[in-house]
């Protein structure tokens, strides 16, 4: 299935500032209450596609400039039939203290 080259879409950290919205019900004698939480702010995912399927895959804040040390980088490998094999970080770090345009160099682990 062919994959576009780069794909932005948006993710929800943890965030302490989030929103919370929180719902109650009670069905007998048993009350529910379900907290929905809105995370803010989102994250900017990045993605480079090869043939099997997503290469590197990117998070950073919004606004952080792909040649800026603000992104968690992880790459996927495959085997012969495609299947996802290992999923491994930049530098074994998922830290977001890497640079999307240098993700090809350094090691993965």
């Amino acid at each position: 299935m062919p994959a576009p080259d780069s794909s932005v879409g948006m993710l929800a950290p943890s965030n302490p500032a989030a929103q919370l919205d929180t719902t109650r019900r009670t069905v007998g004698a048993v009350t529910v209450e379900t907290t929905r939480v809105d995370d803010l702010p989102k994250y900017t995912e990045v993605i480079e596609w090869g043939a099997s399927g997503p290469v590197y895959h990117g998070l950073a804040l919004p606004g952080s400039a792909k040649s800026a040390a603000a992104w968690q980088i992880r790459k996927f490998t495959y085997d012969g039939s495609g299947n996802v094999t290992d999923v491994q970080f930049k530098l074994g770090d998922p830290s977001f203290i890497h640079v999307w345009d240098a993700r090809a160099s350094g090691s993965y682990s």
